[in-house]
């Protein structure tokens, strides 16, 4: 007779706070790195709340941890209400669904919407839901995780959302250092190995490689803060955005180049362009270019899709909108996606589809459109004496390219430059003095000739005086960024507020200087009064409206550009090819998840199932019953059951693990059990000797019947929808990461497939 069966263990678990509490630190360090979209104090309560909450949680169900089927759906329950009440200030009953509501869809178009939003901007709701998630999400995992397995999986999830956290930020203001630091910290907790289970020199030999196997961990994990606070970025370029490559959200401008425009423009001054309701006080803005590479100039930054309301601009000094303006507007003779729009536009009435670059103040249609509408406020330029007091503004990725200058500047320029460096002290003062001398310095307007961009043409330019609007815009804006100034070119309409229709002959081309305080301020370097050119021909039909765009940036330019490159002595070049870091090291990370999927892929569904045909087919009858156990046993892990004890024997163990899981399949366990038993203890006879086998030997038929046991066992724990869910489980995660640890999960490898040391 056997003895009464023993209950099923209460499985508590020792519950390790210091571990815990790293996990906490590794998750909140992740969350505040968002201080560079939103500001820390809108992150400190969400933040905090969100490392902290999942952690409680496992604490308060550790006495008996339940399977991850129970504690994830648990968190994700518990986290709804968090949302809802730190986030999205449900204050009362009433305002919970609303707030619950609120809290899914942030939840779905939250990271949708912090791409499409240039960073850093004010903090609300759905941008906050974002860290709180993501915190919550480490919190989550790394608790469980470390409940759960033994080994190093804990300090996985920090790194994997700090880097995510850090790649969504950028480029915002601030430092993540004490973010990094933190999060070193706290992996070299959780990879730190814990004391020596039992004395002796085999057990010092592994603590020591336990030791080491931490430091080799600690390393990258170190890496890998130290690569996303220092290096997402390309070196001598502008800060990484990853806006940029939104490109569902986000579109470019790929039509003609703007400034083909203003040949054709200047011929037939008398063209309808468009015309609005009403004359705004200021003048109407078309395109705006800020990017500069040697050949020609272009937009920065994405169109990003709105409706509505629009982003507030890269201001110092944003106008609130009290007594708007709203304009219908109607285009007659533009062509071309780009909408005009008046000076301090804050709400746009447009076809879905149309996109706004709040970098540069532009609107950009999905196709040919004939009205829309648009409100602006009526707002005062700063006085001249509060602009001599501003210093140049910085910060942000747009003011970061709004400064470079290309590789080769013309020597004439660089002189201009520091002839007007000294005119005042304030930066307001030179680019006055700027203005003036390209103005009044003998500089003759050109009324006729072609509109070249490069370097070339602009040497040619300061050499010679005489030049296009556009020539006098670009010299100021490229000696303002030799001042250390954010500058760029605008083309766009001036009518003087007198007319709401606007011809061909009001397109204008000016320059703007980024003062801190005080915004983009407007400078008109070149001279009222135009002379006609008679040194070239009628501008060449590359610079109609219907021509191709002009050479992009990093190919060859033009023949005419070529031409007063080679007369000026001084040849364009584009910038110098950053390397790019980022692609190559998101490319590695991707080969080695790749790499990393298709290890564990062989592992958990091929190594089984090479280990079960081998174990079955093997000519002993004892390593056949053997390996019909280890698969029996496997199949109890996996369903959830949990381990045996170390003093349990065979039998103990088949009892309690049926009684665990499924009772109807103890009456094969039982029987599997007594055969594994036998195979473990009882000695077969040698191979060859003749010598006969020991009592209680088994032969093939043992080992067939121990087979046809393991076989009932899976069908009863794992039939169907349960076998698949259980090989899914075994390719997300660790093995032994769907119940608690115990004591038999530190036995050596080689004890845990034979059997030796488990079982008595």
């Amino acid at each position: 007779m056997t003895g009464p069966r023993r209950a099923a263990p209460s499985h508590a678990v020792p519950v390790p706070y210091v571990r815990l509490l790293a996990v906490f630190a590794a998750a909140a360090s992740c969350g505040f790195v968002f201080h560079q979209a939103v500001g820390l104090r809108t992150l400190l309560v969400p933040v905090t709340i969100a490392a902290l909450l999942p952690v409680l949680l496992l604490l308060l169900v550790r006495r008996r941890l339940r399977p991850l089927e129970v504690t994830l759906p648990l968190s994700a329950v518990l986290w709804l209400p968090a949302a809802a009440v730190t986030v999205h200030g449900a204050t009362s009953p009433a305002g919970v669904p609303t707030a619950v509501s609120d809290a899914l869809d942030a939840a779905a178009q939250g990271w949708g919407t912090l791409l499409d939003t240039p960073v850093p901007t004010e903090a609300d709701p759905v941008l906050t839901t974002v860290p709180f998630t993501l915190t919550w999400l480490a919190s989550a995992a790394g608790a469980e995780l470390v409940l759960r397995t033994p080994g190093i999986a804990g300090a996985l999830p920090g790194p994997a959302a700090f880097v995510c956290a850090v790649a969504a930020c950028l480029p915002g203001r601030g430092t993540l250092v004490p973010q990094a630091l933190v999060l070193v910290a706290a992996a070299t907790v959780l990879l730190a190995p814990g004391p020596a289970r039992a004395p002796g020199a085999a057990a010092r030999r592994t603590a020591v490689r336990r030791r080491l196997h931490a430091v080799a961990w600690t390393v990258p994990v170190g890496a890998v803060a130290f690569v996303a606070v220092v290096n997402l970025w390309q070196p001598g370029s502008a800060p990484y955005d990853p806006r940029d490559h939104r490109a569902s959200r986000t579109r470019t401008l790929t039509a003609g180049h703007p400034m083909a425009r203003l040949a054709d423009w200047e011929r037939h001054p008398r063209q309808e362009l468009f015309r609005a309701s009403a004359a705004p006080p200021g003048r109407w803005r078309w395109a705006t270019l800020s990017a500069y590479d040697g050949l020609q100039w272009s937009p920065y930054g994405p169109f990003t899709t709105v409706a509505g309301p629009l982003p507030p601009p890269d201001d110092d000094t944003p106008t609130p909108p009290s007594d708007p303006l709203r304009l219908q507007v109607e285009l007659t003779g533009l062509t071309g996606p780009l909408l005009p729009l008046p000076e301090r536009a804050f709400d746009l009435a447009a076809p879905t589809g149309t996109a706004y670059n709040r970098h540069e103040h532009a609107a950009l249609a999905p196709g040919e459109q004939t009205r829309y509408r648009v409100s602006a406020v009526r707002a005062e330029p700063p006085a001249p004496a509060t602009l001599a007091r501003q210093a140049p503004a910085s910060g942000g990725s747009h003011l970061e390219q709004a400064r470079q200058t290309p590789v080769t500047v013309p020597a004439a320029l660089t002189e201009l430059a520091d002839r007007t460096r000294s005119a005042a002290p304030s930066p307001y003062g030179r680019l006055t003095a700027l203005r003036n001398a390209l103005r009044d310095d003998g500089y003759v307007r050109l009324r006729g000739a072609p509109y070249a961009q490069s370097t070339g043409a602009l040497a040619r330019f300061l050499e010679q005086r005489r030049g296009t609007a556009v020539d006098f815009a670009a010299a100021f804006a490229l000696a303002a960024r030799l001042h250390g100034v954010p500058s760029r070119i605008v083309i766009g309409f001036d009518t003087g507020g007198q007319r709401s229709t606007i011809v061909a002959g009001d397109a204008r081309v000016w320059a703007e200087a980024a003062l801190a305080g005080a915004g983009w301020v407007p400078f008109d370097p070149a001279p009222p009064t135009t002379v006609q050119d008679t040194d070239h021909p009628p501008p060449s039909a590359a610079a109609r409206p219907d021509a191709p765009s002009p050479t992009p940036s990093g190919q060859t330019p033009t023949t005419g550009e070529t031409q007063q490159s080679q007369a000026s002595g001084t040849t364009p070049h584009a910038p110098k090819t950053a390397v790019p870091w980022l692609n190559v090291a998101l490319w590695s990370l991707i080969g080695l998840l790749a790499l990393a999927t298709a290890v564990r892929t062989a592992t958990v569904l091929v190594g089984p199932a090479l280990r079960q045909r081998r174990g079955r087919r093997s000519p002993a009858p004892t390593t056949r019953v053997l390996a019909a156990w280890h698969e029996a046993v496997e199949d109890y892990r996996y369903s959830g059951a949990a381990p045996p004890a170390r003093s349990d024997t065979y039998v103990e163990s088949a009892r309690t693990m049926a009684a665990h899981r499924n009772p109807a399949t103890e009456p094969a366990a039982v029987a599997l059990a007594l055969l594994a038993s036998r195979a473990r203890y009882c000695e077969p006879a040698p191979a060859g000797t003749g010598t006969p086998p020991g009592p209680g030997a088994l032969d093939a038929t043992d080992a067939e019947l121990a087979w046809l046991y393991q076989e009932s066992i899976r069908a009863q724990l794992l039939p169907g929808r349960t076998r698949a869910r259980a090989v899914l489980l075994r390719l997300v995660l660790p093995r032994n990461a769907r119940r608690p640890k115990a004591a038999s999960d530190r036995l050596p490898a080689r004890a845990a497939r034979t059997g030796e040391g488990t079982h008595r």
